[in-house]
């Protein structure tokens, strides 16, 4: 099967789940192609190598999509002029005003999906990628076309999203959480389609089996990206509590941002600078390995549009045990004292409590630790996930006359 995603950038430090998600299926002998309607990041071959994504075929915004969009345009006024005219008429001033801006790259992503007539365009994000949605739907009929509607794109409200999300036959999103917004929005229950994001369960590795001895120095990680949003100010606070204990405790804190500058600041005024590393922005299979080696994994999230964080799925798998925040959702991945830890007040005490409570009891450690494996590697297994997405894919491409069966 030859499948386009539209995503906005491809790759993103802060979302591996979007490369899972495409290896999952070249892995199952589908050949994917990736478009983003931004520029490629500046880290662009150093994340495209470290995430074996190597020949794979992804097209970010660039002079050449520019000089396509003015040749698409000269050719084809009619199919270039129906989007712009559906843009300008949506009533948000700022949903019009970034449209506008994406215009050229939605036109270029189409020009090229137009040329190459693959089976499936899946818009993985689901707001302004349904800019180029709307043309497929529009001009080429006999595509499949499906789009992801998670609670980022829920939250956007992009009118067009919306409009397209009511006429097409299956809509994908991945917590059970975000179905009561699809409904809201118009989407027929019938055509939801709710499929956890998988994450790569090759990454658990036997060869270091983790230990259950008694925690003298706990090490905890946090990792996302260093935004207000993320709560890494209250991660800091709860460390504060467990290293005046565990006077060896560390914590390791990965990925970078715009509050890391107050962030180390906060570090020095709570006397925690000796414990406390800032790795920044790191390898995935560094991360994996930090997980595996670590106690604890800890993410205060505060973020409207949270839901089954991938980097939680991955330290569950390594064994960590994972404090989170009670975030919309995250009942349908961390299950309170069984598989992890679910922090309903929001304070440090709490999370601080729950890391005690496993340091001083080694049963319980043992335990929440083992199930964390266990229910990652059930559920959360993305070669599962792409296969339901596969069989959707297939039946609709029944429908459209296509050929069904994996591989195709």
């Amino acid at each position: 099967m030859n499948i386009s995603y539209v995503v906005m950038q491809f790759p993103v430090p802060s979302e591996t789940f979007a490369g899972v998600d495409v290896e999952a299926l070249r892995r199952a002998g589908h050949v994917v192609n990736v478009y983003g309607m931004r520029p490629s990041h500046k880290m662009h071959r150093e994340m495209i190598e470290q995430r074996g994504l190597g020949g794979l075929h992804v097209e970010n915004f660039s002079i050449r999509s520019f000089f396509r969009f003015w040749g698409f345009l000269f050719l084809h006024p009619i199919i270039s002029l129906y989007l712009l005219k559906r843009v300008l008429r949506m009533r948000s001033r700022r949903h019009v005003a970034k449209s506008v801006v994406l215009y050229p790259s939605a036109i270029s992503i189409f020009s090229s999906i137009y040329k190459s007539k693959p089976d499936v365009v899946h818009l993985f994000w689901g707001h302004y990628p349904s800019m180029i949605g709307a043309l497929v739907k529009e001009y080429m009929p006999d595509t499949v076309l499906t789009q992801f509607l998670g609670a980022h794109d829920l939250l956007e409200g992009y009118p067009l999203a919306e409009s397209l999300a009511q006429s097409l036959p299956v809509i994908f999103t991945h917590a059970e959480s975000n179905v009561s917004s699809l409904q809201c929005i118009g989407v027929d229950n019938n055509k939801i389609r709710v499929v956890h994001r998988g994450i790569d369960a090759a990454a658990r590795s036997e060869d270091t089996p983790r230990t259950y001895g008694k925690v003298v120095k706990p090490i905890l990680i946090t990792a996302s990206r260093l935004i207000d949003e993320k709560g890494v100010d209250n991660v800091l606070r709860a460390f504060k509590l467990v290293s005046a204990v565990y006077p060896n405790a560390k914590l390791y804190i990965a990925g970078d941002g715009p509050n890391r500058i107050y962030l180390e600041a906060e570090v020095i005024e709570l006397g925690i600078e000796n414990h406390v590393v800032f790795l920044g922005h790191i390898d995935q299979r560094e991360l994996i390995e930090l997980m595996r080696m670590s106690h604890f994994f800890v993410l205060m999230s505060r973020y409207r549009a949270e839901r089954l964080p991938n980097v939680i799925k991955e330290a569950m798998l390594q064994g960590c045990v994972v404090v989170s925040t009670l975030t919309d959702g995250i009942t349908e991945l961390v299950r309170h004292s069984n598989n992890g830890f679910l922090n309903s007040s929001g304070t440090p005490e709490e999370t601080a409590s729950y890391v005690f409570d496993c340091i001083e009891n080694q049963i319980l450690y043992k335990e929440v630790s083992e199930s964390a494996v266990d229910f990652v590697m059930k559920y959360f297994d993305s070669a599962v996930s792409m296969s339901e997405y596969v069989l959707v894919w297939d039946s609709l491409r029944a429908g459209h006359g296509g050929a069904s069966g994996v591989g195709v």
